[in-house]
């Protein structure tokens, strides 16, 4: 039986893959900026567009479940990846709870799902942008400093 890969190693890794990815099929460039995270925002927009919608569903094709939670998976990675190099943070795959079985990161005792919300953002569109989601956590993890 093999050992379960390190989750702060498979990220990185997964991460490195949607870097290449997002080069080599949708010639974007992806370099762990904040910026960068725009660029992926609009790529999984793109993504979502392709999504048929409504009545459309019943003749038009989509991307299977599988492709969906790769790329998932792939933008989810890179964007914790960006997230742990701006504020730091720990991956594991916890065994129980709600995110049982998801590479979470926690940064400073906040659990954060990204491929989760990479997931979101893909079927659900721009309500679940991915820049605003930065936004929102500059907010809880750089609050104001209060005054002396």
């Amino acid at each position: 039986m093999s050992e379960a890969p390190d989750p702060a190693a498979a990220m990185a890794a997964c991460a490195e893959e949607a870097v290449a990815t997002a080069r080599s099929r949708f010639d974007v460039e992806l370099d762990y900026s904040l910026e960068s995270v725009k660029a992926l925002d609009r790529l999984m927009d793109r993504q979502h567009r392709q999504i048929p919608q409504g009545l459309s569903r019943l003749i038009r094709k989509g991307p299977t479940d599988e492709t969906l939670r790769i790329y998932s998976q792939l933008w989810g990675a890179y964007l914790g990846e960006v997230i742990r190099r701006l504020w730091g943070g720990e991956w594991s795959r916890p065994d129980d709870g709600i995110f049982a079985g998801l590479y979470v990161l926690t940064v400073r005792d906040n659990q954060l799902a990204p491929a989760a919300k990479a997931h979101k953002r893909l079927t659900n569109g721009a309500e679940d942008n991915v820049w605003s989601y930065l936004a929102v956590l500059h907010e809880l993890l750089n609050p104001p400093e209060s005054p002396t």
